[in-house]
């Protein structure tokens, strides 16, 4: 005489090695996924100085621009000036 109180008893214990396993899959899905959030907070930091040093290279872009248009608006006219009286001299 079996014990009809449980017909099944591999198949109980098969599938529960599957619950075994999908539950250590997903503590695994849930521990991946706080390592992205922590690399997506890391790279939104990141992000954010780049931002800034960008802005601050471009401001030295605009000031160097303007220093240089100054430098060669006082020397270009003294070099224009010496090439000048140089030709004169030569001729």
């Amino acid at each position: 005489m079996t014990d009809n109180k449980f017909p099944h008893h591999d198949e109980t214990c098969f599938q529960e090695s599957r619950i075994t396993a999908v539950e250590q899959q997903v503590a695994t899905i849930f521990h991946n996924q706080d390592k992205i959030e922590d690399t997506l907070n890391k790279l939104d930091k990141t992000q954010d100085k780049l931002a800034i040093s960008i802005a601050e290279l471009n401001r030295t872009f605009q000031v160097l621009k303007v220093i240089g248009g100054i430098l060669m608006a006082l020397f270009g006219g003294i070099a224009i000036f010496l090439i000048t009286e140089l030709i004169k001299m030569i001729h």
